[in-house]
Order: structure tokens, then C-alpha cells, then sequence
């Protein structure tokens, strides 16, 4: 009887540990292919913005953005038309060891449109300073700046199609 017992706690202890590792959290990766351009066009939507949105050009770029193009695949950055503080910016990143210095170089730009509003507008002021969001999905860095209704559904967006 007690040899029995103790072949029933080994079973039941075999089984806890099986059960265990396999319901394990599994470690997500993105594995989609979409494009920079494509991400930044699905986020603008869910802006759902009246506000026209500019789309920074190699000749532009630098004014607004410190990123060693050397490190990113692709990118398209949005910035709003009407001196208002939504901006969408995508960066598909070719190391993703690279993906934290790209982040800090998206602070900076955070900090640029946090000064370019600070004695002038104030309400936008609050808006980049609020609902200001960057983040990393794989080897995609993307910031968002806008109301927070349209960062949300943005984020939403992005981490729909970088699954």
C-alpha cells in the first residue's frame, strides 16, 4: 500500500510538471511583412483626423528626425499639416539590436515637439506631453503623438497587423 501511495505521488507530480512546461508563456515574435509605408497608412486611418498629414522626404527628414538611416530598412514618418502635434512615424529596423537606440532617438523628436509648443500652443503642448507613445513591435519602432482616442486606436492597429 504505501509503495502504491508513493507511485502515486511520483504520477501525479510527473503530470503537474508536464502540465506545467506546456502551458508555458510562449515567448511572441512579429512576424509580419508589411511595410513601413503600409503600417503608417493603417495607423493614419485610425487617427481619423481632419488634419492633412505631410510625409517627410529624404531632404526633410533630418530637420525633424536624429535616426541613422543606416540602421533602418524603411521608415515613413506623417507630420501634421496644420501645426498641430499629431505624428505618426515608423521605423522598420534592420538589427533589432538596434531597436533601443532608435527609441532614444524617438524621445528626442518627443522632446522637439514638446519645445515647439511649449510657449506657443499650449493645448498641443498637452497633447505631446499626454499622449505621446513609443514603442517597439519586433523590428518596427513607431511613435505616435496625437489626441489619446487616436494613439489608442493607432496602437491597436499596429499591434493587429505586427502579430
Amino acid at each position: 500500500m504505501k509503495k502504491f501511495k508513493e507511485i502515486i505521488v511520483i504520477i501525479l507530480s510527473l503530470t503537474m510538471l508536464i502540465m506545467v512546461t506546456a502551458c508555458g508563456k510562449e515567448e511572441s515574435t512579429t512576424t509580419s511583412n508589411i511595410s513601413a509605408n503600409e503600417l503608417a497608412d493603417a495607423m493614419q486611418k485610425e487617427f481619423n483626423s481632419t488634419t492633412e498629414f505631410l510625409t517627410l522626404t529624404e531632404n526633410t527628414f533630418s530637420s525633424y528626425y536624429d535616426v541613422d538611416l543606416n540602421n533602418i530598412e524603411e521608415y515613413k514618418v506623417l507630420v501634421s499639416s496644420a501645426f498641430t502635434a499629431e505624428e505618426i512615424a515608423v521605423f522598420k529596423v534592420k538589427d533589432s539590436g538596434k531597436t533601443s537606440d532608435i527609441e532614444t532617438n524617438l524621445t528626442t523628436r518627443k522632446n522637439k515637439i514638446l519645445d515647439t509648443f511649449k510657449d506657443y500652443n499650449n493645448e498641443q503642448y498637452e497633447i505631446a506631453n499626454k499622449n505621446t507613445k513609443i514603442f517597439t513591435k519586433g523590428n518596427y519602432v513607431i511613435l505616435l503623438t496625437g489626441s489619446e482616442e487616436q494613439v489608442s486606436n493607432a496602437t491597436k492597429k499596429a499591434d493587429e497587423l505586427l502579430k
